[in-house]
C-alpha cells in the first residue's frame, strides 16, 4: 500500500539483527537496540531486537515530519522517511532502501519532494 510503512530492525551497529528482511516489502531498517523505554510498573529499561520497538521509532520520525509538514500526504511521508534512508551496505538487497532510517535526511527529502 502506498501508506504504509514497513520496517525491520537494526542492530546499534548498523548490521541486520532480529527481523525479517525483503527488498521489496521491507522499505528501511530501524535502530532498535539500547534505546531507553518505559516499563510495565512505571519504570524503565533498555530495548532489545523485537520489531514492535521499531514500528513506534518510524512512526515517530513520520511525526516529526508531519508536524514540520502538516500540508505533506501519507505518500509523500513515506516515499521521504525511504529516501532519506542512511544507505548501509548490510542492508543492500534486504531493504527497499538498502538503509537505516535517519530523521535530519528524511526532513530534508520531504521538503524536496514537496517543492516539485
Amino acid at each position: 500500500a502506498p501508506n504504509v510503512l514497513c520496517v525491520t530492525t537494526s542492530s546499534p551497529a548498523n548490521r541486520p539483527s532480529c527481523g525479517a528482511y525483503g527488498r521489496r516489502s521491507v522499505d528501511v531498517a530501524v535502530p532498535v537496540e539500547n534505546s531507553v523505554t518505559t516499563t510495565n510498573g512505571g519504570g524503565s529499561g533498555r530495548t532489545f531486537c523485537a520489531t514492535s520497538f521499531a514500528a513506534p521509532e518510524a512512526a515517530g520520525v513520520a511525526t516529526i515530519l508531519f508536524g514540520a509538514e502538516p500540508k505533506a500526504t501519507p505518500e509523500q511521508v513515506k516515499a521521504a522517511i525511504i529516501a532519506g534512508a542512511h544507505r548501509v551496505h548490510a542492508f543492500r538487497n534486504k531493504t527497499v532502501r538498502g538503509g537505516v532510517v535517519n530523521a535530519k535526511a528524511a526532513l530534508k527529502a520531504l521538503r524536496r519532494i514537496l517543492r516539485r
